[in-house]
């Protein structure tokens, strides 16, 4: 029979460079880039990710369908201070607010048929009570389409 491992704590730290900053995962990454480490027998034959590691080592356990997030966004940090707990909600929210979501709006987006001077002429004339079958007809798009745009629940971004 093999050694014994030595505990989590110790084998999750001495594969860690401190930074002044970050304290970055020195051992393998998954292909998203987040440090990856065998737990231990307690965990079940699976890797964990580092950064949730570096938080049950010194924060506790996660509770069941929470997110440990980073603050420095840098997925091989660590640094138990960069580190949150929150949903996959948040997370969304989070990476959103950082501006590193590739999420397109309106126009931008590659499926788009419409721009948002359409859009502005369809909440216009619809308010002036030009009929929705007649605009759908008109700007190639289907009358649910034409309903959520004048109920303002698709292109919620337009004013």
């Amino acid at each position: 029979m093999g050694a014994p491992h030595a505990p989590l704590e110790v084998r999750l730290w001495r594969r860690v460079s401190k930074t002044e900053t970050c304290w970055l995962w020195l051992g393998s990454l998954s292909s998203k880039g987040y440090g990856r480490i065998w737990p231990g027998a307690n965990y079940g034959k699976r890797q964990i990710e580092t950064h949730r590691a570096a938080w049950e080592v010194t924060k506790g356990p996660i509770p069941e369908g929470v997110q440990v997030l980073h603050k420095c966004d840098n997925p091989q940090c660590c640094n138990p201070d960069h580190l949150f707990l929150g949903t996959q909600g948040d997370n969304m929210r989070d990476m959103e607010a950082k501006g590193r979501s590739n999420k397109r709006r309106g126009g931008e987006h590659h499926n788009a048929k419409l721009s948002e001077e359409d859009v502005c002429e369809i909440r216009r004339l619809h308010a002036a009570g030009f009929n929705r079958t007649k605009l759908a007809a008109q700007f190639k798009i289907s009358l649910s389409t034409v309903k959520m745009i004048a109920w303002r629940k698709a292109w919620k971004h337009l004013s």
